[in-house]
């Protein structure tokens, strides 16, 4: 099975989809709720699509993961644009150092299911050179251009 490690802020919401939906401040509870309202329906899309061309299962390594350490969370997240039983499967493990690399490297090594291959959708650069990073421009999020290159690494129809 073809794995993607998903970050949230800077690769389903981003600068640009913040400041598309202009709102104030007030009134929201908490950051996470300010920015759960600023998802891109379009990054979803994208990713919602490249899932199932890809035959792709998703595990969350965005930090979101330590507010909400419920795969449901995440499901119900992506149902909210139609996108219901998103196959998202776990959890990236949290590391002493914080190295976004070292989490996926150590996801990988502790769950015998794991087959690969996988791609990382990410705006941040913490991880090892030979894992395969699709580096996200964060003002933009998910891009067409990083579909396409996620369609090549599977191997799947662009």
């Amino acid at each position: 099975m073809n794995t993607i490690f998903l970050d949230i802020d800077g690769v389903l919401n981003s600068h640009r989809s913040v400041i598309a939906k202009i709102k104030p401040l007030a009134g929201y509870s908490s950051y996470m709720e300010r920015h759960h309202t600023d998802i891109d329906p379009v990054a979803v899309g994208l990713l919602r699509v490249l899932t199932k061309s890809a035959k792709a299962e998703i595990v969350i390594s965005s930090s979101w993961r330590i507010l909400h350490p419920e795969i449901q969370f995440y499901k119900d997240l992506f149902s909210e644009f139609k996108w219901f039983g998103a196959p998202v499967v776990g959890f990236t493990p949290r590391v002493d150092s914080g190295f976004r690399g070292q989490e996926v490297q150590q996801y990988i090594d502790t769950n015998d299911f794991f087959t690969g291959p996988y791609i990382i959708f990410d705006d941040d650069s913490d991880f090892f050179e030979h894992q395969p990073l699709i580096h996200v421009d964060g003002r933009n999020g998910l891009s067409c251009e990083n579909y396409v290159e996620a369609c090549k690494r599977f191997g799947c129809e662009v």
